[in-house]
C-alpha cells in the first residue's frame, strides 16, 4: 500500500510517457524505437500495474492507505490513466502483441470517457473486429477455404458480432451509456446482416479488416484524443456530430466496405511509410558519412541488394502490408493465381468463393535509389572539408586583427602546424560557403581526422606559410590611414544569415503538436521529441515559424490550434 502522492507522480510520470509514446506511433517512427520507448513504459507502471496491461483507477485508490481524495485529484488521475490506456491500448494494436485482449476492452479503454460515439470510433470498432474475421479465416488453407467459409461464415460472424451488448464488455450500464449502446448495436446489426447476405457468403469479394484502415482509423483517434487533450463527453456534445440514425450508421458501414475507400486508404498508407523509408534512409546516409568508405560501400551494397529482390518479388496485396520489424502481417496470404490482380470492382474477376484483396498501386524502390548513399557520403565529407578549411582561415585571420601581437602568433602558429594532425583541404565539389554567424557558433574548432595524426612533408610546410603570408596581406588591418593622416577603424563585416529552409506541411504540423503536447515556447524540448520530423531546423527557426504561423491564420481567419501557446505560453 502506497501514498496518494506516490500513486500521482508515478501516474503522471507514466503519462508523460505515454504522450511521447503516442507521438511516435502516430509519427511513423521505426517499429524498434517504438519497442523500447514501450518498455519503459511498461517497466515505469510496474511498481503499480504490476504484471496487467490495464488497471482500474478504483483498484488503485483501492490499494492506497486510508486516504480521502477529492473529486478534483480524482479526475486528474482519471485522466492520466486514460493516456496509459491509450498508449497501451495503441501500441498492442499496432504491433499485434495483444491484439484480442485490446478488442474486447475497446470501451473501457480507448473510449471510456464517452457515452456516443463519432464516426471515427464506430469505424474502429467494426474494422477491429472485421480484422480479426478476416485472419480466422486466412487461417486457412487456399484449398480448405472456400468450402469453409460457405459452411462456417454465419458462425464466425456471429462469433465476432454477437447480437448480446454484454459481449462488448461497455464496462457501464448505466442511463448516460445508453445512446452509445444504441449506436454500437445498430451497427453491429448493420454489419451482420451485410456479412451473412447471399451476395457475401458466397464470394466475399469486398474487402474488409485490412490492417491499412485500422492503422488509419487508429491514427485519427489518437489524433482526436490528442487534440482535445484527453476532455471527456461535456466537452464533445457541441463540437461534434454523432451518427445516430439508421441510414447514418448505414454509410459509415458501407465506406469500410467500400473497394475505392479501402484502395485510397491503402495508398495514403503505403505513401506515408514510403515517405518515411526515405527519410530514415536520408538520416542513415547522414550519420554514415563520418565512417571509413569501405563500411559505406558494404552498407550500399547491402541496401541495393535488398532493393533489388524486393523488385524481382511478386506484388501482391500480402507484400503491401509489411509491418516495421518486416514481418509479414499473419492476416494476409499470397495467391498465385489472383496475386497481379488490379480490378477495383466488387467480385469483377475474384471468384466468389475467396476472399482476397486488390494490388494496390506501388512503386518498388529501384537499386539506384537505394545505392545513393555513396553520394551523399562524398558530398558530405566534402562540405565537411571545405568548412574546417574556412573556419580555419577565418580563425587565423580574426586573431590576427584583434591582438597586437599577430606576428608572434603567427609564427607560433607555424611552428605548432607541423605538429598538428589537422590537414586543412579544400573540396573540389562546389559547397555552400558558411555564413559569419556559422563560424562564431563553430567556436572556431578544427575538425580531426578520424585516420590519426600525420606528419606533414616539409613542402607541404612551405605551402602552408606561403598561403598564411598571403592571407595576412589580404587580410585588413584594425586601423587604416586616410588621406588625410588620420587613422580610423576599419567597419566591421556585414552579418548575414543561413537562407530558411523551406517548411513542410508535416513539420508545421510537428511544430504544432509539440506547441500543443508542452502548451508553451518550448523549442529546444520540441526540436528534441520531434527530431525525426524537425531535424533539418534549429530552435531559432522554429521560434521564426510560430510567429509567421500565427500572422498567417489570424490574417486569413483561422483558428490558431496549437500556436495559440506561442501567444499565450502557459506558466
Amino acid at each position: 500500500m502506497g501514498s496518494q502522492e506516490s500513486l500521482t507522480t508515478t501516474l503522471d510520470e507514466c503519462a508523460v510517457q505515454s504522450l511521447i509514446l503516442l507521438h511516435f506511433i502516430i509519427g511513423n517512427a521505426p517499429g524498434s524505437k517504438i519497442d523500447d520507448f514501450y518498455k519503459q513504459l511498461k517497466a515505469s507502471k510496474q511498481s503499480v500495474y504490476h504484471d496487467s496491461m490495464f488497471r482500474n483507477l478504483g483498484t488503485l485508490i483501492s490499494e492506497l492507505q486510508d486516504e480521502k481524495i477529492s473529486e478534483k485529484d480524482m479526475a486528474e488521475m482519471r485522466k492520466l490513466v486514460d493516456k496509459i490506456d491509450l498508449a497501451t491500448f495503441a501500441y498492442n494494436i499496432l504491433r499485434d502483441k495483444e491484439y484480442q485482449t485490446c478488442v474486447n476492452s475497446f470501451f473501457q479503454r480507448a473510449v471510456s470517457s464517452f457515452n456516443k460515439y463519432t464516426k471515427n470510433e464506430i469505424q474502429l470498432f467494426l474494422s477491429l473486429r472485421l480484422h480479426l474475421l478476416r485472419r480466422e479465416i486466412n487461417a486457412h488453407t487456399d484449398a480448405d477455404k472456400p468450402e469453409f467459409v460457405i459452411k462456417h461464415f454465419p458462425e464466425l460472424v456471429h462469433k465476432y458480432f454477437p447480437e448480446e451488448p454484454r459481449a462488448y464488455h461497455f464496462g457501464n450500464d448505466t442511463s448516460e451509456k445508453e445512446a452509445g449502446r444504441y449506436q454500437i448495436m445498430m451497427a453491429v446489426n448493420i454489419v451482420s446482416q451485410f456479412l451473412c447476405s447471399e451476395e457475401n457468403k458466397l464470394g466475399i469479394a469486398a474487402r474488409f479488416g485490412g490492417r491499412a484502415l485500422v492503422k488509419k482509423l487508429l491514427y485519427e483517434f489518437i489524433q482526436y484524443k490528442l487534440d482535445a487533450d484527453f476532455d471527456y463527453e461535456a466537452d464533445r456534445e457541441e463540437e461534434e456530430e454523432f451518427p445516430e440514425t439508421e441510414d447514418e450508421i448505414k454509410a459509415l458501414v458501407d465506406e469500410i466496405f467500400d473497394d475505392d475507400f479501402n484502395n485510397k486508404v491503402m495508398e495514403e498508407v503505403n505513401a506515408s511509410e514510403n515517405s518515411e523509408n526515405v527519410y530514415k534512409m536520408e538520416q542513415d546516409s547522414e550519420e554514415d558519412s563520418d565512417q571509413d568508405s569501405g563500411d559505406s560501400d558494404s552498407d550500399s551494397g547491402d541496401s541495393s541488394t535488398t532493393s533489388a529482390s524486393n523488385e524481382n518479388k511478386k506484388q501482391t496485396y500480402a507484400d503491401q502490408l509489411i509491418n516495421e520489424d518486416g514481418e509479414e502481417d499473419e492476416l494476409m496470404y499470397d495467391d498465385d493465381e489472383f496475386g497481379d490482380n488490379n480490378s477495383t470492382g466488387r467480385g469483377a474477376s475474384i471468384p466468389r468463393t475467396r476472399i482476397t484483396d486488390v494490388q494496390p498501386s506501388a512503386r518498388a524502390v529501384t537499386a539506384e535509389e537505394a545505392d545513393f548513399s555513396d553520394d551523399v557520403e562524398s558530398d558530405s565529407e566534402s562540405h565537411s572539408s571545405h568548412v574546417s578549411y574556412t573556419t580555419n582561415s577565418f580563425a587565423i585571420g580574426s586573431q590576427r586583427q584583434q591582438s597586437p601581437y599577430a606576428d608572434a602568433q603567427n609564427s607560433r602558429k607555424r611552428r605548432a602546424s607541423v605538429e598538428s594532425d589537422f590537414t586543412p583541404s579544400v573540396s573540389h565539389r562546389s559547397s555552400r560557403v558558411r555564413s559569419v554567424d556559422e563560424v562564431e557558433e563553430s567556436d572556431f574548432t578544427p575538425s580531426v581526422s578520424r585516420r590519426g595524426p600525420r606528419v606533414r612533408s616539409a613542402d607541404e610546410v612551405e605551402e602552408s606559410e606561403e598561403s598564411e603570408e598571403e592571407e595576412e596581406n589580404s587580410m585588413p588591418h584594425r586601423f587604416y590611414t586616410g588621406a588625410d593622416g588620420i587613422p580610423r577603424p576599419v567597419p566591421e563585416l556585414p552579418k548575414t544569415r543561413e537562407r530558411t529552409q523551406r517548411w513542410t506541411e508535416d513539420e508545421v504540423q510537428a511544430l504544432e503538436e509539440g506547441l500543443n503536447f508542452f502548451k508553451k515556447r518550448a523549442w529546444a524540448q520540441i526540436l528534441k521529441m520531434y527530431s525525426d520530423r524537425l531535424g533539418l531546423h534549429k530552435s531559432p527557426q522554429l521560434k521564426d515559424k510560430a510567429v509567421n504561423e500565427v500572422k498567417r491564420r489570424q490574417k486569413e481567419g483561422l483558428p490558431l490550434g496549437g500556436f495559440k501557446y506561442h501567444v499565450n505560453p502557459r506558466k
